[in-house]
């Protein structure tokens, strides 16, 4: 597509009204490697189909291979890979995170000495799965961060979300995404009224800290005062006139 012919990309402030940015958006695997970044929105992993802002992902296939990373210390989290294969032409990566207590053959024992099992166990190679997580990168490649993940029991069920992602894609990603100038402009004012009522809650908070800690400070200089002011009160009224004189002093 040349650059003339790009939809414009709308500042982030619009992105709650795009119909993908807040959605588990159903696509095949080759459509996920092919979704772009765009300067500005690498730190909240944004990708890009067309202008439509994808930050959260779903996809149906077969797991066709299980790794398992460890952590670099003993109890540290270690990874588990998943490859899932949706036959688009290209397979993708989903990782889970594994706490290091679960992270060993059959579980571990809990304090009653029941059997714990390790998170999705039964997702192994040959599973059909249903997998939603956000979407990041990995040297140059997207994976998808698990988020929840269901083994489909039956053909049934992998064919209503085929049907689906047609939907969807029919739906929301085939329709070009346009805001009015309008919309925009009200999205500007109501972000710049978030991000300046945002500054002074900031500086109210700023304010009650600087107070509160003058004010600490002050008792605690007032209470120095009373001690001295006391103690020199006790000397002067010969108060303890006998420990001093036993000092010689």
């Amino acid at each position: 597509m040349h650059e003339a012919s790009r939809p414009a990309i709308y500042p982030r402030y619009c992105f709650h009204l795009s119909p993908t940015v807040n959605t588990w958006c159903l696509l095949r695997a080759s459509e996920i490697h092919l979704l772009e970044q765009h300067a500005g929105f690498q730190g909240e992993n944004f990708f890009f189909y067309q202008n439509l802002p994808i930050k959260w992902v779903r996809i149906v296939g077969v797991v066709v291979a299980v790794e398992d990373f460890a952590g670099p210390g003993k109890n540290s989290t270690s990874r588990r890979v998943y490859t899932v294969d949706d036959s688009s032409g290209a397979c993708i990566e989903a990782l889970l995170l594994v706490p290091a207590e679960t992270d060993k053959p059959g579980g571990m024992a809990d304090k009653k000495g029941l059997q714990v099992s390790p998170p999705y166990q039964d997702l192994d190679v040959g599973a059909v799965v249903d997998i939603k997580g956000g979407l990041s990168t990995f040297r140059g490649e997207k994976q998808i961060n698990i988020e929840k993940t269901v083994c489909l029991r039956g053909t049934a069920q992998e064919v209503a979300l085929w049907e689906k992602r047609d939907k969807f894609r029919r739906d929301v990603l085939d329709k070009p995404w346009v805001l009015r100038d309008r919309d925009v402009r009200r999205c500007r004012k109501e972000a710049e009224k978030s991000e300046a009522g945002a500054e002074r809650k900031r500086k109210r908070l700023e304010a009650m800290t600087t107070v509160r800690s003058a004010g600490k400070q002050a008792a605690e200089t007032k209470a120095k005062n009373n001690v001295a002011g006391n103690l020199r009160g006790m000397i002067r009224g010969g108060a303890m006139t006998g420990k001093y004189d036993a000092l010689g002093l």
